[in-house]
């Protein structure tokens, strides 16, 4: 698709808004931005982002909408997309339509569940146990830091018993969330975010990550590769713009991730993650969208 047929109905104003513009309007999977829509979804955001105290004519602006673009009918797709973008996650909406300083993140009030994890996940680490940090920790590992507070681990299948095991002795709190999901949270902790997400992956690219996880300021860290891979794939449009801050910051070959991404495309899978397949060719669209907007 061409870059023009997505953008015109944005109406950009000048060529250093095109690149913010694209990127964002591609984290909302489309068949044709031209196309013109009647939601009453833009009412809802709208009506949710004023109660936040949001200042939706900055929004306009930095987009490089007319003002009250975003309250108009009919939207258009993109800027709809723009919207649900802004709705889901406004400090990376900010971070990627200006350079100027932002808002600080909330304070971190206390970083207990980085130092469980120096303390408890470390040392297993190191006695071969596959596990690894993720997320923005990874990120930043990466050179591609933004703001956070809690941590996100993948350990392999082969570690849920014996890790378990070790949490439910302290000094922790663990909550069992789902099949492949727990919250672990130091015992003095009273911050919500300041937590471990633990995660047991199933499907790929997490499955192959763990056993090539790197090593990067003494800890261990999934392979930026497997992990651009991963947020390209992922729906929510904060997770696609963290894959485009990696791509940027050279994290990874952008060509081997259209490698890894064709391959999980032809990869074999039982019916239950054939949705995977589609996700894998959304990651595909997502990066040759960041490829022709990078050139802008």
């Amino acid at each position: 698709m061409a870059l023009h047929s997505f953008v015109h109905p944005l109406t950009v104003k000048h060529p250093s808004q095109v690149r913010a513009t694209a990127v964002l309007a591609v984290a909302s999977f489309a068949a044709e931005w031209s196309e013109f829509v009647t939601t009453n979804e833009a009412t809802d955001i709208l009506e949710r982002l004023a109660r936040r105290g949001h200042d939706l004519a900055r929004f306009e602006a930095l987009c490089g909408l007319d003002a009250g673009a975003f309250s108009k009918a009919p939207l258009p797709r993109a800027t709809l997309a723009l919207l649900r973008f802004i709705d889901e996650d406004p400090q990376a909406a900010l971070r990627l339509l200006t350079d100027k300083p932002i808002d600080p993140m909330p304070p971190v009030v206390s970083d207990t569940a980085m130092g469980l994890f120096e303390t408890i996940f470390l040392p297993l680490e190191a006695h071969g146990m596959q596990l690894a940090l993720t997320g923005a920790r990874a990120m930043a590992l990466h050179g591609a830091a933004r703001d956070t507070i809690d941590v996100d681990v993948f350990a392999a299948e082969s570690a849920r018993n014996p890790l378990l095991a070790r949490l439910a002795e302290g000094p922790c709190r663990v909550a069992h969330v789902a099949a492949d999901h727990f919250i672990v949270r130091h015992e003095d902790s009273t911050h919500p975010a300041d937590r471990i997400d633990l995660m047991f992956p199933l499907v790929e690219p997490a499955l192959s990550a763990l056993p090539l996880r790197e090593h990067i300021a003494g800890l261990p860290v999934i392979p930026a590769l497997h992990l651009i891979v991963a947020k390209l794939m992922a729906p929510g449009a904060s997770e696609n713009a963290d894959a485009f801050m990696l791509l940027d910051a050279a994290a990874a070959d952008p060509d081997a991730v259209t490698s890894m991404l064709r391959g999980l495309i032809h990869a074999k899978t039982s019916d239950r993650f054939r949705a995977r397949l589609e996700d894998a060719k959304g990651g595909l669209y997502r990066l040759a969208m960041w490829r022709a907007v990078r050139t802008v």
